[in-house]
């Protein structure tokens, strides 16, 4: 019985790495679509409409796309981190939050050295904000 416990876990900690990796791969899919206005010739008039009803996606998960899109339009460095798998979605949407084009390099160097699961804490948004200034002051 422990041996297939110790499968099934490998099986979902697999799972979820894929699960990671196809959400980064959604935003930056949904970005394009948002940048080259792909979803008009599809007959969707607005990207809201184009992820509530062509994608299935909730209002508020096309919200947090679209925001979290526009966002990486300034920030090119989360941007790219995002794509090569450097950060994944959760953490590229904080830093899309509190970073400015002078300082997102320094959040994402931050956000690189936390666990997604540590990141998403209150208390691991506060490690990350006293790094980004310990960095910005030396």
């Amino acid at each position: 019985m422990p041996t297939n416990a110790y499968r099934i876990h490998a099986d979902l900690v697999n799972a979820l790495d894929r699960l990671r990796c196809t959400e980064q791969s959604a935003v930056t899919l949904f970005a394009r679509v948002l940048r080259d206005e792909l979803h008009k010739p599809l007959g969707y008039a607005s990207m809201e409409l184009y992820g509530t009803e062509g994608l299935g996606l909730s209002l508020a998960m096309t919200r947090q796309f679209l925001r979290l899109a526009r966002a990486l339009d300034d920030l090119p460095v989360t941007r790219a981190a995002l794509d090569d798998g450097r950060l994944s979605w959760t953490k590229a949407r904080t830093i899309t939050a509190v970073a400015t084009p002078r300082t997102e390099e320094q959040w994402v160097t931050a956000a690189s050295s936390t666990t997604s699961r540590d990141y998403g804490s209150r208390d691991a948004e506060r490690r990350v904000r006293n790094s980004y200034w310990k960095v910005s002051r030396d």
